[in-house]
């Protein structure tokens, strides 16, 4: 896929009422190996690489990357 655009985002609130936030990447998808028959326009991920989030893709849409 290549990610054409980037926000974060409200995902609700935590047991305590805090907002939890997520990265939502906005992807051109160029090819579906193995997975459902739908096309995908949208990822999410955490905010910060400290709770296994992807915070550094490229998304001017040059670059390829594979997502599992």
């Amino acid at each position: 896929a290549k990610v054409v655009g980037k926000k974060e985002v409200d995902s609700g609130n935590d047991i305590y009422g805090n907002p939890i936030k997520r990265i939502q990447y906005e992807i051109k998808q160029i090819k579906m190996f193995k997975g459902p028959d739908r096309h995908i326009d949208v990822i999410f991920t955490a905010p910060s690489s400290a709770v296994c989030g992807v915070t550094n893709l490229d998304t001017n849409g040059k670059k390829e990357y594979l997502i599992s």
